[in-house]
């Protein structure tokens, strides 16, 4: 059972002024449950609200529904409750929820169009290898003069693809089939998570996304009034990155010692998860007591440079994307009409 992220904020943003105008909780969850389309979210609130009714708070309630509502989710509701202003902690997460929907939108649209046109291509491709480029080998090896290099390149990889083409498509089916497999299994994850950030282009969008995260969540959860150890603990697991969900969970094992933040990221955590910026700015937020601030500068720092790289990741790989194309055909239409033109030469 689940809801779409967008759902999800609607819903928050609903709660939160239901519940800031004196509706009851219950009350306002059972509207929002008559209101909904969707059968499971219906569900959902109905549980929740029948749990509230028999007395447990919110957060306790969310707590069957950890898919939906997650540990962050979760932490601001309670401290929202414990505080007497769960209209106030329901804004933050819907802000926090549309923000980073915004962000995996951007990413998304940025690298829409390139994908597109890489699968066609890529299908294009395969239909070219294994249809087009084998009925070439007969036609080719009728002409006796020597033919050109172009035209013997695409003679090889014709013959080669009429050979085996399928087991070539094959096994690269296989290939990515496996791969799918084995980076969902526990003990590949981590590696394949350290991996990815390690990716030309795309590793830093991933990092970028990663440290928004940490800086956004960690600053909210500090503002809603949890204790910053807490929320340390509650962010380590907000992070869908295996590489930064360790790093923060040592940050916070490490604070138990008697250590802040700024000197435990200088010390433990690698300049390439944190950058040096992260460090410096978190250090002036502990100094003047405004850590929440500072977290919310370096969040939203962040998030402006993925929105900027994202559109330029866009412009670059259209144009890169077009031109393979374009040489790609352009030398298989050489590779084709040359021979032709030297035996039409050759007979006038």
């Amino acid at each position: 059972m689940n809801i779409s992220h967008l759902e999800k904020i609607t819903l928050t943003k609903h709660l939160a002024v239901m519940v800031k105008s004196g509706i009851t909780l219950n009350e306002a969850l059972s509207n929002l449950a008559d209101s909904s389309k969707s059968a499971n979210t219906k569900q959902i609130l109905n549980s929740i609200s029948q749990q509230i009714s028999n007395g447990s708070n919110l957060n306790v309630a969310m707590e069957k529904f950890p898919n939906i509502f997650d540990e962050f989710y979760r932490g601001i509701i309670k401290v929202g409750e414990a505080t007497g202003r769960l209209d106030t902690s329901l804004s933050y997460l819907a802000d926090q929820l549309g923000q980073e929907y915004a962000i995996e939108k951007k990413i998304q649209g940025a690298l829409m169009y390139p994908m597109l046109v890489l699968v066609a291509t890529l299908g294009l491709g395969a239909f070219v290898s294994l249809y087009i480029l084998p009925k070439l080998v007969d036609f080719f090896s009728a002409f006796q003069d020597k033919l050109p290099a172009s035209t013997m390149f695409l003679l090889n990889t014709a013959m080669f693809m009429k050979n085996y083409g399928v087991l070539v498509f094959s096994a690269i089916g296989i290939f990515i089939f496996l791969l799918l497999v084995l980076i969902r299994l526990p003990f590949f994850q981590p590696s394949w998570h350290r991996f990815i950030l390690h990716l030309p282009l795309f590793g830093n969008i991933l990092k970028e996304r990663e440290i928004a995260r940490f800086s956004r969540n960690l600053g909210t959860l500090i503002k809603s009034g949890l204790p910053v150890f807490e929320a340390l603990e509650i962010t380590a697991r907000s992070q869908s990155n295996l590489a930064y969900r360790e790093a923060v969970t040592n940050l916070y094992k490490n604070l138990e010692k008697g250590n802040n933040i700024a000197s435990v990221l200088k010390k433990n955590t690698s300049d390439f998860l944190f950058p040096r910026l992260i460090s410096d700015m978190i250090a002036v937020g502990e100094k003047t007591g405004s850590l929440d601030e500072s977290l919310e500068y370096v969040s939203q720092f962040y998030q402006n440079d993925i929105e900027e790289t994202a559109q330029n990741l866009a412009n670059i790989l259209e144009p890169a994307v077009l031109v393979g194309i374009g040489l790609v055909v352009g030398f298989m239409a050489l590779a084709i009409i040359s021979p032709i033109y030297q035996l039409t030469g050759a007979i006038g």
